[in-house]
């Protein structure tokens, strides 16, 4: 329905915007917005796991200078 309303005004005709139709765009809109912010949040997510991975299983320094040494 959206998009049949967006091809329409792309051509020109445009009686009203029934309140349908931008309840419709701003739920699309929140769709588009919470998906960037979960990709952004899984890449926070994927970061954090990997760098406590190489913390623990190469000993590698954390931000704060000491030095975690892995147990095997």
């Amino acid at each position: 329905m959206l998009e049949n309303y967006k091809n329409l005004a792309t051509v020109g005709y445009q009686l009203f915007k029934p309140s349908l139709i931008s309840w419709l765009e701003q739920e699309e809109s929140r769709t588009v917005q919470r998906g960037d912010f979960q990709a952004s949040e899984w890449k926070v997510q994927l970061k954090t796991k990997e760098l406590a991975l190489r913390q623990d299983v190469l000993g590698e320094p954390t931000s704060s200078g000491i030095q975690m040494i892995g147990s095997h």
